[in-house]
């Protein structure tokens, strides 16, 4: 299978994404028909904190949801 990324910043690929290439088949037998996206797509967006920032911010969260639950 393959897989296309879209980078998520841009506005021309983040439309793309978000539209994909649906598609009608036909349920054999039945005559009813149901929309597929055969498009594999994965989103990749930038960090503006940095990955070592963004991970202890969500580790800090994590902890502080944690003993949240303790009282």
């Amino acid at each position: 299978m393959e897989v296309t990324a879209f980078n998520l910043e841009d506005k021309y690929e983040r439309d793309k994404f978000i539209k994909g290439e649906k598609k009608e088949i036909e349920i054999l037998f039945s005559g009813n028909k149901v929309s597929y996206d055969p498009l594999q797509r994965v989103g990749v967006g930038i960090s503006r904190l940095g990955t070592s920032r963004s991970v202890s911010i969500g580790a800090y969260s994590f902890a502080l949801s944690r003993i949240d639950r303790r009282t």
